[in-house]
């Protein structure tokens, strides 16, 4: 579907504003259903991203700050956890309910946001997959270690000139 999306949207030089463009740029190759098929597509994709999101947020939050956190656990075990993803799934209900708001503009922002910090966490699992009291005989071969460096250096470079061609 992303594929069939954006090369009629290339071909045709239309610029992605909104998810009715989406739907309707996929009618050539999806048909009349094109528009039922995109929606279902962006439901689905929804509901999945918004609870791991929400999920891995409040798993990370309970493991780094060491409270008791788990599906698992109940609610008297682990209320932190709990609260930290119902907060979660609350500000994102409001968010999505702002008619000003746009979603392609927060999704656009939040993963550009992602690429340009990618070299900061390459740095961390380097260090991490580096460390022979870890990782014992599984730490990263040179091959591995200059793959990684050599696409920090292409994500900088890519963000750099993201950034630059917004403001120029």
């Amino acid at each position: 579907m992303i594929v069939a999306t954006a090369s009629t949207l290339f071909v045709n030089n239309i610029p992605l504003i909104s998810g009715e463009q989406a739907a309707l740029s996929i009618k050539p190759f999806a048909g009349e259903l094109a528009g039922t098929l995109f929606a279902f597509g962006m439901m689905n994709a929804g509901f999945m991203g918004i609870v791991i999101v929400s999920l891995t947020t409040a798993y990370a939050f309970a493991e780094f700050f060491g409270v008791e956190g788990s599906l698992n656990s109940t609610f008297e075990q682990g209320k932190t956890f709990y609260f930290l993803f119902l907060v979660q799934l609350i500000i994102a209900g409001i968010i999505v309910m702002i008619p000003a708001v746009s979603l392609f503009k927060i999704v656009f922002y939040t993963q550009a946001i992602n690429g340009a910090i990618m070299p900061f966490v390459f740095f961390f699992l380097l260090k991490i997959t580096n460390n022979p009291s870890l990782m014992g005989k599984h730490t990263n071969g040179k091959l591995y270690n200059y793959f990684v460096i050599i696409s920090s250096v292409v994500i900088v470079v890519a963000s750099v000139f993201t950034i630059a061609s917004y403001w120029l």
